[in-house]
């Protein structure tokens, strides 16, 4: 770590959400953003905003705000408790009080990968007299007056230096927690937990669209000097220059993969012989769907989340076979119990009507369900019609493939026949135009197995020559 880093620091995750969508000037930030004619409210108490309070947001928060509301246990990462004063997302120093645009735009904006969500749909003046309510919660907030962090000039996109901002990134150990691809693999980031004893999971940088609190270069620079309270991400405004600061938002950016999010996986048919492995040269032409994941499953009432969030698939088929491509992030790659695992889902030949979501299967619906398994504790992929997760007591037909694992990224590959005759019950895709599938996996580093696992909703798979989807606006999910 750079000697120019005061304290020991342990760089982590939260630079995250989606941008406001507003033009924002350097002297808005310097203000603090703050509105012109923002309206007037009671920053005591506001009987308009308890009451809004009370109707959207007690569940979660808790009555008094201590984030002990009813739904609290449910929520990963736990709610805020807006007694003790804490704003992490700001654009004012460590220490000190949000402005009231800050608490505005975190209400307006939501706070992806949260159980925060966004409250656009409230008027603006309801969210202005929530700010006044919430502020009312924590006394604490007019000992620490609004400090606006120094920011310096924007260089702009055009002249932006990414090779400074990539020598800033390795000077100040973001490396170290973020990963040298920003993939949130870095040697520190497991076991870090916030000022309240949660854990806390590091950020995968390359995920812009989970960024909470904007994931343009102005709000990952206000990430960098106004820290985030209670974390263990430190203000790095005592540690280097604004002019380097911002060199490092726009390499920050740089490392951002924008998603392709689409509700159907186009399988490209090619005439000729299919890869056999992840690297091979024919994957970059064809179209990647990415597809997020989500999880609920309770340990002692409380939520206990996967770790993955999102997995891309491609796929392309010939005359006889269906190859699939998988890639996905994970911290570190587990080969010991439980190991990290992949299952390819789909529905078995005599199937009709509608399918069970994985979330709950089998125990919601114990129907069989075609699993394209991988483990990697095990050799080679292979193809069960089964009734459970493991797949434990199926009969197995191998895929042939393989699975890369390189600096936090797992890629797989499965080769299967369109008509699987050693596995009587699977469907034949030799006729088939559009089936269902799903995906589901296992961070074996999180203690994942069984029913804990992350699952995507049904897609459709697509075999055509000449069907094809257009992505939804990258950045954006479904």
């Amino acid at each position: 770590m750079h000697p120019r880093l005061l304290r020991t620091v342990t760089v982590i995750a939260v630079l995250a959400g989606p941008a406001s969508g507003r033009a924002e000037t350097t002297a808005d930030l310097a203000a603090g953003q703050a509105r012109p004619n923002p309206p007037v409210v009671n920053a005591q108490r506001d009987v308009g905003g308890q009451a809004v309070y009370e109707q959207y947001c007690a569940r979660c928060h808790g009555a008094a705000g201590a984030g002990d509301g009813p739904d609290a246990a449910h929520l990963f990462p736990r709610p805020r408790d807006f007694t003790q004063g804490f704003s992490k997302f700001r654009s004012t120093a460590s220490g000190s009080a949000p402005t009231g645009e800050d608490l505005f735009q975190t209400i307006t904006r939501g706070l992806p990968g949260s159980g925060m969500p966004e409250w656009s749909n409230l008027s603006e003046a309801e969210r202005w007299q929530l700010v006044a309510y919430l502020k009312s919660l924590a006394p604490s907030l007019a000992e620490r007056p609004p400090q606006p962090i120094p920011m310096g000039t924007d260089p702009g996109s055009a002249r932006a230096d990414l090779a400074q901002g990539r020598q800033v990134y390795a000077e100040m150990g973001c490396a170290d927690c973020h990963g040298k691809l920003g993939r949130g693999n870095g040697t520190s980031s497991g076991g870090l937990i916030d000022e309240w004893g949660q854990p806390i999971r590091v950020a995968d940088l390359t995920k812009g669209w989970s960024y909470r609190g904007g994931a343009e270069p102005r709000d990952i620079y206000r990430r960098l000097m106004a820290g985030i309270d209670g974390t263990p991400m430190p203000s790095y405004a005592d540690a280097i220059s604004p002019e380097d600061a911002w060199q490092l938002a726009y390499y920050v950016r740089s490392l951002q993969e924008p998603p392709q999010w689409q509700r159907e996986v186009l399988a490209r048919r090619l005439p000729g012989a299919l890869p056999a492995t992840a690297a091979d040269a024919v994957w970059a032409t064809v179209t990647r769907t990415d597809i997020p994941l989500v999880t609920k499953v309770y340990q002692g009432g409380a939520l206990v989340p996967a770790s993955i969030t999102a997995v891309s698939i491609q796929a392309v088929y010939n005359a006889d076979s269906i190859v699939f491509r998988l890639a996905w992030h994970d911290r570190t790659a587990n080969q010991e119990t439980p190991p990290d695992a992949a299952a390819l889902a789909l529905p078995p030949d005599a199937h009709r009507g509608e399918l069970p979501g994985l979330m709950g299967w089998p125990t919601a619906s114990p129907q069989p369900l075609e699993l394209c398994l991988w483990s990697a504790d095990r050799a080679g992929a292979q193809s069960r019609l089964t009734t459970t997760p493991s797949g434990a007591g199926s009969a197995a037909v191998p895929l042939p493939g393989e699975a890369v694992y390189d600096d936090g990224r797992w890629t797989l590959v499965m080769r299967r026949p369109l008509q699987t005759q050693q596995l009587p019950g699977a469907v034949a895709l030799t006729h088939v135009h559009r089936l269902p599938i799903a995906v589901a996996l296992w961070d074996g580093g999180n203690q994942e197995q069984d029913r804990k696992r992350a699952v995507s909703a049904w897609l459709d798979l697509v075999l055509s020559d000449t069907v094809a989807t257009q992505p939804t606006t990258p950045g954006r999910k479904p």
